[in-house]
């Protein structure tokens, strides 16, 4: 799992439809609901945004529950802000640490060189 920034000149639907695209392109399989996916991608956070329809809620709705999200959200911007509450990421995250589900997460960085 990967949390990456963009700074994108699309609206978040034309950018869902070409995360779509790509998905697609790389043989996204999946077999039932929640099932491993060989590639999903999620548009977690567009700035202060709040949206919901039926093909697009910003913020991701479960991008809460989820520590493998949170985490790396964190590291990218310690000051980030969940428009939905208005609580820090970090807050969010602190408060997830004392459950179990937090035992699981390992933390691991490298350098990524584009060519």
């Amino acid at each position: 799992n990967a949390v990456c920034r963009i700074q994108i000149e699309l609206s978040p639907f034309q950018l869902l439809s070409r995360l779509k695209k790509f998905e697609k392109y790389l043989r996204r399989t999946k077999t039932f609901i929640n099932a491993p996916r060989t590639i999903d991608l999620d548009i977690l956070l567009c700035d202060d945004m709040v949206m919901n329809t039926p093909t697009l809620t910003i913020p991701h709705p479960r991008m809460l529950e989820r520590l493998f999200v949170l985490i790396p959200l964190m590291e990218i911007n310690s000051m980030l802000i969940n428009p939905t509450t208005g609580n820090l990421i970090s807050t969010i995250l602190e408060d997830l640490k004392d459950s179990r589900a937090f035992s699981g997460v390992k933390l691991f960085s490298y350098n990524l060189k584009i060519l």
